[in-house]
């Protein structure tokens, strides 16, 4: 059967663009699907294809995805739209399950004993780590995570040994726990994910036989996500389809968000290099967003240079247009959020880039008992060095004779203590005295140190018993903390994390009393994110997530939130866009994949610069052209809630008042909170921002009233 009356039997409707890439069954192609453009009903509909149309056996087939959710996924939905009466489910396998399919049957072959997996890397890091660092670590778990991210990095990237030397992970020499990592999995015969990609390589390269035998089995290969493939896997997927040339690799390189572990982009930009024979293919329609969405999108990605020409269109008409808020602080910034998904009864997204910008609002969500759902929160904030310095900092003011406590703080409270010197105090310390006292009866030390050592004594009293409110900054400007964590800069900690978790902090500890307080609220926030109170999982409600974990996902309204700079792009990207352009240009895609996250509203939100007046880079990219009106004024947003009336710059409104929309026809003013109306009208109630409508000029105020 031709496409026509494959199509017609299985009721599938495809546009011009899905169509050619169903039907294309022959060379090597590249498919350039934008956001929303149904990829993945093509590569089932392409696979079908195959086996019903053109009558290949399904065992022929290989279609690889990156998790066992995508596995998963793709066959449930080829189960429901073709049916498995007439043939059995063609293969769908992550690239790890297969590389490890690969090497079991290589041991086979070979009668070799099979590797064992190494099933949780992270005990391993761990043991590794303590034996090499001790206790010392202030931030263990943070710590590993880079670390591990580190390792899939290097490897992935199939990176020389010099090359991984100049990996930069801090304090930490990385190059040392890597090593020991990979002689401890050697000595014991293990193999990690990573190392599966890694064998599975080697082996195809070194048997020709095998690499004959999987050639054959699977003719046809299917790449889904192409664009956060790695060099590595790259190089399975070229030997795999060396002699037949069908390889059909389904991405987009401007949602490409995984460069920390290993994705490769480029490889879909030297396609044609690689595959001169073969063809790259567009799918540009977007059936997600509305066309206003759609138009900021596209306005902002051609700023990226590393790209394919192409430009998404929509079909789901205008709707309503991107706004941008500004505001002076992060706390407006919260309070505009609360104030606007209690208007709202569609299904809403708060998005962002870093997991701290989630923490104020779950703390905000649950004192104001808004259901809210995360999406992969890893709660690594509350680990952070930051954190348990606070708390060490807090102990020894309140225990001031504890002296493993001030062995620990001693050289971070800018009082130029040496090693030597501490070792004094802790030799000459009395158990059950404090340590001002040690330190005040000890001859050798030097005068001017006493005199510091006095001035923190009574700096350390106060602390004791300082507000919750005033507690961030007291230890980090009356105990010196600051100018120890511009140390910390200094050895590489980028200084935009560190900004943002005081903020967080300071934001938390507004809302308690005393420091006890604000403590207790830290730990309950960290049991609710860690799951150990699920219910919210469970719930309806604003959905919070990274933008990470919001790939592939839509939601009919999104915030994108925290978009300065310096946090939102990142300031290394902003201080190396010159020498590493590839750090903006992957900013760029994470901040277009959240754009594209949504449906019919979007909305995104940036905190106004202490030391600048200048829009931030990613809002001028995507807004450039628009009017400053866009850019709006939120004071009348945050007025009490019960007003009945509303006075924009040009038109009183009150409740009563008739309008005619350009959208949704003539309405009836029911309800007014601050500048959001309540509007009846005749196919259903709908919530109108007044402001908005007025400066798109989309509503006119009509003369009748009710």
């Amino acid at each position: 059967m031709d496409i026509n009356d494959f199509t017609k039997k299985y009721g599938i409707v495809l546009n011009r663009q899905q169509r050619e890439a169903v039907e294309r069954t022959e060379c090597a192609t590249l498919l350039l699907a934008v956001p929303g453009s149904g990829k993945t009903t093509v590569i089932l509909c392409r696979i079908a294809y195959l086996i019903l149309a053109q009558n290949l056996a399904p065992s022929r087939i290989l279609t690889l995805t990156f998790s066992k959710a995508g596995t998963r996924e793709l066959e449930r939905r080829y189960a429901s739209l073709f049916g498995l009466e007439r043939h059995p489910m063609p293969r769908f396998s992550t690239i790890h399950a297969f590389a490890l399919m690969v090497i079991r049957t290589y041991e086979g072959h070979v009668h070799r004993q099979p590797h064992r997996v190494l099933a949780n890397s992270g005990k391993l890091l761990l043991t590794l780590y303590k034996n090499m660092y001790g206790g010392k670590s202030m931030s263990l778990e943070n710590d590993l995570s880079d670390i591990a991210t580190a390792i899939t990095y290097a490897v992935n990237n199939l990176l020389t040994d010099e090359e991984i030397k100049k990996i930069d992970l801090g304090e930490i020499h990385f190059q040392s726990i890597y090593n020991a990592y990979q002689d401890y999995k050697k000595k014991h015969d293990m193999i990690d994910f990573d190392d599966m990609l890694v064998l599975a390589y080697r082996y195809l390269v070194q048997n020709p036989g095998l690499l004959r035998a999987f050639q054959k089995q699977y003719r046809y290969i299917h790449i889904d996500e192409a664009q956060d493939t790695s060099k590595l896997q790259f190089k399975i997927l070229d030997l795999l389809a060396e002699n037949s040339q069908q390889l059909f690799m389904v991405g987009d390189e401007d949602q490409s968000i995984y460069a920390f572990r290993g994705a490769h982009p480029k490889a879909l930009l030297n396609f044609k290099k690689q595959y001169p024979e073969g063809r790259v293919l567009l799918m540009e329609t977007n059936y997600r967003s509305n066309k206003q969405i759609i138009e900021v999108a596209n306005r902002f990605i051609v700023h990226n240079k590393d790209r394919y020409v192409k430009k998404m269109v929509g079909v789901r008409g205008t709707g309503l247009p991107v706004v941008h808020h500004v505001f002076n602080n992060s706390k407006a910034q919260y309070r505009y959020l609360l104030n606007a998904i209690q208007l709202e009864s569609k299904e809403i997204a708060i998005l962002y880039r870093n997991n701290e910008s989630a923490i104020p609002l779950i703390d905000l969500f649950e004192r104001k008992g808004i259901p809210y759902q995360t999406r992969e929160h890893h709660p690594l904030f509350f680990s952070h060095y930051l954190l348990r310095d606070f708390n060490l900092f807090y102990h020894f003011a309140k225990n001031p004779s504890d002296l493993k406590a001030f062995q620990q703080l001693y050289f971070k409270i800018g009082c130029k203590m040496s090693k030597d010197q501490a070792m004094a105090v802790s030799y000459h310390h009395m158990d059950g005295s404090d340590v001002w006292s040690t330190i005040e009866g000890l001859e050798s030390l030097p005068s001017w140190l006493k005199d510091k050592m006095r001035d923190k004594k009574t700096a350390f009293e106060k602390f004791a018993d300082t507000k919750a409110k005033n507690a961030i900054d007291f230890f980090l400007y009356e105990l010196d903390y600051a100018n120890y964590l511009e140390y910390r800069v200094k050895k590489g900690l980028w200084d935009e994390n560190i900004r943002k978790k005081t903020n967080v902090l300071r934001f938390i500890a507004e809302n308690e009393k005393t420091i006890e307080d604000f403590l207790e609220r830290l730990t309950t926030l960290k049991r609710k994110i860690e799951g150990l109170e699920p219910d919210h999982q469970n719930q309806a409600g604003v959905i919070l997530s990274t933008i990470h974990s919001a790939k592939g996902l839509e939601y009919e309204k999104v915030f994108l939130i925290d978009l300065s700079d310096g946090e939102f792009p990142s300031q290394r990207s902003l201080d190396e866009r010159e020498e590493n352009p590839d750090l903006l240009e992957e900013e760029a895609r994470l901040f277009y994949v959240g754009m594209t996250r949504a449906k019919e509203e979007l909305e995104l939100l940036s905190i106004k610069s202490t030391f600048s007046n200048k829009v931030p880079l990613f809002i001028q990219r995507s807004l450039e052209n628009k009017p400053k009106k866009i850019i709006s004024n939120i004071k009348n947003r945050l007025a009490p809630r019960k007003k009945q009336c509303y006075q924009s710059t040009k038109i009183s409104w009150k409740v009563g008042d008739a309008l005619q929309h350009k959208r949704f026809g003539k309405g009836i003013v029911k309800q007014i909170n601050a500048a959001v109306a309540t509007v009846s009208f005749q196919e259903k109630i709908r919530k109108l921002d007044l402001m908005i409508c007025e400066e798109n000029q989309l509503i006119e105020k009509l003369k009748e009233t009710q």
